[in-house]
């Protein structure tokens, strides 16, 4: 009877692939050249787009505990969201970084740093 105990004590890890994973799709989006970009009529949806890659960013690296912790998450992501906007605008194929799609990713970092805690505090007051 112990057992299934023991096992929900266990952290979770996640997938090992997914965080990675969706890591490099970030900086493959990154790389697509400006003029392959599809137009879209709906406002802010680029940054609509950017805050969402980095949600599920902070959450695949936050479901990775205890090997990746909160701080990590936190630097990592915010290094990204960066450093992507920065190669945008080094690899030369059409695209311009952007300071407010760097605030788009950050925002979806924080989101998604803050969702990934919520169901935590939820089951503590039960």
């Amino acid at each position: 009877m112990s057992e299934p105990r023991e096992a929900a004590r266990r952290p979770r890890l996640g997938h090992p692939v997914l965080a990675p994973a969706w890591t490099v799709l970030i900086l493959a989006l990154c790389s697509i050249p400006g003029s392959e970009l599809p137009e879209v009529k709906i406002v802010a949806a680029d940054k609509l787009a950017h805050l969402l890659l980095f949600v599920v960013f902070a959450l695949l690296w936050s479901w990775r505990k205890p090997l990746v912790g909160t701080a990590a998450v936190l630097l990592g992501g915010l290094a990204l969201a960066v450093i992507s906007e920065l190669y945008q605008g080094w690899i030369g194929l059409g695209r311009i970084p952007d300071p407010f799609d760097a605030v788009a990713n950050s925002a979806g970092l924080l989101l998604g740093l803050i969702l990934f805690r919520r169901p935590k505090r939820r089951l503590k007051a039960q």
